[in-house]
């Protein structure tokens, strides 16, 4: 009996380990680094239902006397991780939730944007060379280094991935500027 009851509590416990949700979209406000500029991301809504996978972002400026001024808009997808530049200029986008049990080109990594305009996209499987560090759950995988996920600096942007890899952006162009591996 006693093996029984060890065996379905096993069971039981085992049910709930690595099991993960998605977190739903939410009205979120993202401060760049230096507090000048905020990005306002906003789900949509299909009647009082949130749509998943669609959205609308809004990047402010501080102004001088303490108020803000629309930059720019962009809508057709939701984030729950953005960063903008102080500049209010330039904006991250890191893909949410991978599915799956590693990284795959379908997957959003890291996006670009100036101005509202799309400037570059890097996938998951760009970005991560050695897939057997990925860390897996139930259904997605975690892509990117604990810790802060990226620093803007003038117009550089850096991650690093889990693999340890520091890959250097250019915030104008997307382009990798560096990449500094692990045991370099």
């Amino acid at each position: 009996m006693k093996k029984l009851v060890a065996l379905f509590v096993a069971l039981l416990l085992s049910g709930n380990c690595g099991a993960d949700r998605e977190r739903a979209p939410y009205p979120k406000v993202t401060v760049s680094v230096m507090g000048q500029a905020v990005f306002v991301m906003l789900p949509a809504f299909q009647g009082d239902e949130v749509k998943w996978g669609d959205g609308k972002g809004i990047m402010y400026a501080l102004k001088g006397d303490g108020s803000f001024e629309k930059k720019w808009e962009i809508s057709g997808w939701y984030a729950h991780e953005v960063i903008p530049s102080d500049d209010a200029e330039f904006l991250v986008r890191i893909g949410d939730w991978p599915r799956g049990a590693g990284p795959k080109k379908e997957d959003l990594a890291v996006e670009f944007y100036r101005r509202g305009k799309f400037v570059a996209s890097y996938s998951t499987f760009d970005l991560v060379k050695d897939h057997r560090k990925v860390r897996r759950s139930v259904s997605h995988y975690d892509w990117l280094a604990e810790g802060p996920p990226s620093l803007i600096h003038e117009t550089e942007f850096s991650l690093t991935t889990i693999d340890g890899r520091n890959i250097v952006f250019d915030l104008t162009s997307g382009a990798i500027t560096k990449v500094y591996e692990p045991n370099q």
